[in-house]
């Protein structure tokens, strides 16, 4: 399986096990990978997604060459993507930190830390109608600082090469 259909698969495992994502919308994302490449592992994990089977999809995945995820590394995957699409602009910055903060951040007290600045930040743009764009600027610049902490550690753990990481706060930004 080609890295970048790993990490994107593992990112749609990571959002159906914070329940960000269901087994439906799942398969529809299984689907429309299908349609663009041809991995017959995707067609096994497809043929697995009836009804609620989330243990018979994390072995068939584990098959497909992606490790066992526990709820940090599911939130790491999920920060990754959601830091992707704000710095690409294609979820706007409030937006995402707000995701963070309301249903990221919420899974567990070793997700939180990381998660910081992006709630703060949050937070103050709610607060702040007059500051709103320094926030926003501000969160591009910490989705830029979360990508670069996140894909070196997301890709060494799809490899397996890396140790279980911790998810501390690593150079995270105040709010203004």
């Amino acid at each position: 399986m080609h890295e970048e259909v790993s990490v994107s698969l593992a990112t749609r495992l990571a959002e159906r096990r914070l329940g960000l994502l269901t087994n439906q919308e799942l398969r529809s994302w299984i689907d429309d990978e299908r349609s663009r490449t041809a991995d017959s592992g995707l067609d096994q994990l497809a043929a697995q997604l009836v009804g609620d089977v989330s243990n018979a999809i994390d072995a068939e995945a584990r098959l497909l060459g992606i490790p066992p995820m526990d709820d940090l590394i599911a939130v790491r995957l999920v920060t990754l993507s959601v830091a992707d699409k704000i710095v690409s602009g294609d979820l706007h910055p409030y937006i995402g930190a707000r995701l963070l903060w309301t249903r990221v951040a919420t899974e567990g007290p070793a997700a939180e830390p990381a998660l910081r600045p992006f709630i703060g930040l949050a937070s103050e743009w709610e607060d702040g109608s007059e500051h709103r764009s320094e926030y926003e600027a501000l969160i591009v610049e910490e989705a830029q600082s979360a990508r670069a902490r996140e894909q070196k550690m997301i890709r060494d753990w799809l490899r397996g090469s890396g140790a279980r990481p911790s998810f501390g706060n690593e150079g995270g930004r105040q709010a203004v």
